[in-house]
């Protein structure tokens, strides 16, 4: 996989243009979607195998024990370790995630736990006689694909050009720039990676937060101002603060590590699960403070 230099250089041999290339990489993230059926990329559901010793109520569930080695090669680097698993936990009901002051800081196991290759695991099992509610398992298969943001899909824009207020008609024309961009792209390019957008999946790695409501990155800052706002001793140990003068910085600092929608996962609501983590975070591999936003 490239960094975004290397894309660059590499696509810019190709004849793709510097204008193009900019705005595919503000824009574009890459990705992969996650779906039932044929593959070895993981499993949806189930019981989770942990870390030998690691203990685990089982009060959670398991959405998804990933493969990281099975992905497919993706032509940009989306940021995830190159083998190893990782597993994304969530709440059976989701109350947790959308009042602020229920939680005081990352679960044990957290929401999203990376298990190094090599690492001695146990397969975890309910104790005799208790009822654990765990998904139905079932192995997923892995694309490699792009995500972009709401606002650059021209699709949402209904109304003629021509009518649009400025603010819209700012962003109407950076995403026919950025369609252009595409096209340029996979003409002269094309071999590289198809710039595939694909938004149809179980579960969704990295790529863009699509919210339901608020921007997620800003759900994600507002939860955790006011839990330090609530809490006398401030901020939770583990809880994570990036320490950004301006608010737009502290929203930025937040990736999307993954992506699931209630229905296709849990059989009911529709909702979405979104998991975040910070990306300071995310270039140590370090997950223990991701956090989970629930929007519907």
């Amino acid at each position: 996989m490239r960094t975004p230099d290397e894309f660059r250089a590499a696509a810019r041999e190709l004849g793709v243009s510097d204008a193009s290339l900019t705005l595919i990489l503000e824009h574009l993230r890459p990705a992969w979607t996650l779906t039932i059926g044929q593959g070895s990329a993981g499993w949806l559901g189930g019981y989770p195998e942990l870390p030998a010793g690691m203990e685990w109520s089982g009060e959670q569930v398991l959405v998804a024990d990933v493969d990281l080695a099975a992905l497919p090669e993706h032509a940009l680097d989306p940021g995830l370790p190159g083998e190893g698993r990782l597993l994304l936990f969530a709440e059976e009901y989701f109350d947790p995630f959308t009042d602020d002051d229920l939680t005081d800081g990352p679960p044990e196991p957290p929401y999203a736990l990376y298990i190094p290759p090599g690492t001695e695991t146990v397969a975890w099992r309910p104790p005799p006689g208790s009822e654990v509610f765990a998904l139905e398992r079932r192995p997923l298969g892995a694309a490699a694909v792009w995500d972009l943001p709401e606002e650059m899909d021209l699709s949402i824009y209904g109304t003629d050009p021509a009518q649009m207020p400025a603010w819209e008609r700012e962003r109407y024309d950076e995403a026919v720039a950025l369609q252009e961009a595409v096209r340029e792209f996979r003409s002269l390019a094309g071999k590289l990676t198809p710039l595939t957008v694909q938004d149809s999946y179980w579960v969704k790695l990295c790529g863009v937060a699509h919210p339901q409501q608020e921007a997620v990155e800003a759900d994600v800052v507002d939860r955790i101002e006011s839990r330090s706002a609530s809490r006398e001793g401030g901020p939770h140990p583990d809880e994570y603060d990036s320490g950004l003068p301006t608010r737009q910085q502290r929203e930025a600092a937040w990736k999307t590590l993954a992506e699931a929608g209630e229905s296709g996962v849990f059989g009911r609501g529709d909702g979405v699960l979104y998991w975040m983590v910070p990306g300071a975070d995310l270039a140590v591999r370090r997950f223990d403070r991701t956090e989970v936003v629930y929007q519907c």
